[in-house]
């Protein structure tokens, strides 16, 4: 994801990389932050967490509202075992 240089999100302020980002059903989490990109990386153990993650009051709070108005470019990759 790209950004035109505002801090991190706050909502992200919580999250380093590391074993599943204290969040259940997370196995895998990484975020490279360089203030002008940001590359978020989530491993689930299935589509169903996956999923899941995605209705969360936190997901929409954080990516929807914090994040997202931030990114000049967005993309995302979905990979199935």
């Amino acid at each position: 994801m790209r950004r035109s240089g505002e801090a991190r999100p706050k909502g992200l302020a919580r999250y380093g990389t590391g074993a599943g980002g204290g969040e259940e059903n997370t196995t895998q989490y990484g975020l490279v932050d360089d203030r002008h990109r940001f590359l978020l990386l989530e491993k689930y153990v299935d589509r169903a967490a996956f999923d899941a993650h995605r209705a969360t009051e936190h997901f929409t709070e954080v990516a929807v509202k914090q994040i997202r108005p931030l990114l000049d470019d967005r993309s995302v990759e979905i990979l199935d075992a």
